[in-house]
């Protein structure tokens, strides 16, 4: 038995889309990218005993992939277990030249039609099962109450649709604040996948599981918040997380990302837990797009890595 840990991040433009590999043929997909990933999806968890599925939260580039993976007649989810925020307000747009639902048919209805109910969780959840331990580090009970007021207070009908891609634009920060965050343990390796979470959100929890500037979370790979963007990563989050190796999801075509503050930020994250060095993995080739926009003397202390599968040896 193949009892390797793998690490994979799919093509999924300017959204997410990961399996975690495990004990042989166990595996779990969290978040499902673009409709153009769908196939990537399929080709990865082929013949994998596919445990879980995480939504991190409803952006399009994060479900679209899940809701044609989905509605595929052979795709049966019966066993797996489905975990979202918020599973009613996963709707997709109402838009011909994109996934869509008709009769404003959502995906936690979707999911019912193939035996599967989603899971509501927290940043009070913790799962342990299958030889994996999953922490919930976001979102809290509050934010989510905000999300769903929020939206309905904002609800748009069009056609017995809510017109998802107006609710994006204009609720994009608590969408995003209420994303669900993972800390994943397997054997001894540990991933820590922050979504689109906002930082003061990460350090709060952090600091209430005990970690802190003097007692940071050593990680194995720290999955960077919304594709490396400036807004989601700060300095003292990352004094709180220590870790040589970030990954970012994003072939930087649409948003432009990363952004350059966030490696003076992993530089000053380096220096101050005297690391040796800093490695960020990526899921396209955009490293001669990077040196366009970095300041060369962070990049000589950053080595940048296109690498879309990352594989431990069973510990």
């Amino acid at each position: 038995m193949n009892n390797s840990i793998e690490f994979i991040s799919l093509k999924a433009k300017q959204g997410d889309a990961f399996v975690i590999k495990w004990g042989g043929n166990n595996a779990m997909l969290i978040d499902g990218g673009m409709p153009s990933t769908l196939k990537q999806i399929e080709d990865t968890i082929e013949n994998c005993d596919l445990k879980f599925i995480f939504v991190s939260h409803v952006d399009y580039d994060h479900i679209a992939g899940l809701i044609k993976l989905v509605e595929q007649p052979s795709f049966n989810m019966t066993n797996i277990e489905h975990y979202m925020n918020y599973p009613e307000l996963a709707l997709s747009p109402d838009d011909d030249t994109q996934v869509s639902f008709a009769h404003g048919e959502n995906y936690a209805t979707l999911l019912n039609k193939k035996g599967c109910k989603a899971i509501s969780i927290t940043d009070q959840d913790r799962i342990s099962k299958f030889n994996v331990d999953i922490q919930v580090l976001t979102p809290n009970q509050t934010d989510l109450d905000k999300l769903l007021d929020d939206w309905n207070s904002n609800r748009i009908i069009k056609d017995e649709n809510i017109e998802y891609l107006k609710k994006q634009v204009s609720h994009g920060d608590i969408i995003n604040k209420t994303s669900v965050s993972l800390l994943i343990n397997i054997q001894e390796l540990k991933f820590l996948m922050l979504a689109d979470s906002h930082p003061q959100d990460i350090i709060d929890k952090l600091e209430d599981m005990g970690y802190g500037i003097d007692n940071p979370l050593n990680v194995d790979i720290l999955k960077l918040s919304h594709h490396g963007s400036r807004h989601n990563t700060t300095v003292e989050l990352l004094k709180r997380i220590k870790t040589e190796n970030y990954y970012i999801s994003t072939n930087g075509a649409k948003y432009d990302h990363p952004d350059e503050e966030i490696f003076e930020c992993i530089i000053e994250a380096a220096d101050f837990h005297n690391s040796k060095e800093s490695n960020i993995f990526t899921n396209y080739e955009i490293e001669s797009e990077i040196k366009l926009k970095v300041n060369s003397d962070y990049l000589s202390r950053i080595n940048i890595i296109h690498q879309e599968r990352i594989k431990y040896n069973a510990l």
